[in-house]
């Protein structure tokens, strides 16, 4: 399975889900490094569903997330948005 809710606990922010809007293969890959996974670029061609009509009443944290590989090595790092709903 390649897809999921994302659900983080930031020190600053609290706890919720990152929301898909905005979210980018760089965003998969910090991810999964971060969790200690391997990035295959062979297996990374899959399409994103919309999971948006999911039912789930976990709050959404964070939403337009945009990591650089570069610069960033925590998804805490990335530019991104704070929603809190």
């Amino acid at each position: 399975i390649y897809e999921g809710r994302l659900y983080v606990t930031s020190p600053t922010h609290g706890s919720g889900t990152v929301c898909n809007h905005g979210w980018t293969r760089e965003n998969s890959i910090l991810v999964c490094l971060s969790l200690g996974m391997i990035h295959d670029p062979n297996e990374s061609s899959f399409p994103m569903l919309n999971l948006n009509q999911t039912r789930i009443n976990d709050p959404i944290l964070w939403s337009e997330v945009d990591c650089d590989l570069y610069q960033d090595e925590t998804l805490e790092q990335c530019r991104k948005e704070t929603v809190h709903t």
